[in-house]
């Protein structure tokens, strides 16, 4: 009987294939595949790239216009001192030769905080002259991080200045071309 005992195989433990370990393990990896792809798919269709422009060769176009009037404001030696307190009020004082060529002091001018990386948080303001060379404005939200600065003339556009900020910093920003 001991010699019997030893010939026959044991006895296996059978579970039914729904509780088998392998055979989740394997239709899981898959899964997580299938769902990722369709959380990808997902976030590729709804979301929209503000990056890339549709009118790419326009702007591209436009990149000589931007470099001359940067190049006329280096012409005559333009740079702001730019001050944001903490009630939004943004005061700038604009030093350099603004009587070149027969052109006074502007009016007004136009101050464009640009985000990096969100179009919609852009900000375009007017900025009218109080005296002299001195502008005052109020900004309609609170902005802080990095943005971009672009201040010009709106009337002529023949000059621009602009500059990566980072509005956290305290003290004045002064902006050059």
């Amino acid at each position: 009987m001991q010699l019997d005992s030893l010939m026959r195989a044991p006895k296996e433990d059978v579970q039914p294939w729904f509780r088998q370990f392998w055979l989740w393990f394997l239709i899981t990896l898959p899964g997580v595949v299938v769902i990722a792809s369709f959380i990808t798919l997902y976030i590729a269709v709804s979301g929209r790239d503000s990056l890339v422009k549709d009118d790419y060769y326009k702007d591209g176009l436009a990149i000589n216009v931007d470099i001359d009037r940067d190049k006329i404001a280096v012409a005559r030696n333009l740079e702001a001192a730019l001050t944001i307190d903490a009630n939004n009020n943004v005061a700038l004082t604009l030093r350099g030769d603004l009587a070149q060529k027969e052109i006074k002091e502007p009016e007004q001018l136009l101050v464009q905080f640009i985000h990096p990386m969100r179009d919609a948080q852009d900000l375009r303001i007017a900025m009218p002259r109080i005296d002299g060379n001195h502008y005052r404005a109020q900004l309609p939200r609170h902005l802080e991080g990095h943005w971009y600065v672009e201040i010009s003339d709106p009337v002529d556009n023949a000059w621009r200045l602009r500059q990566e900020i980072n509005l956290n910093a305290a003290q004045p920003l002064i902006v050059k071309p």
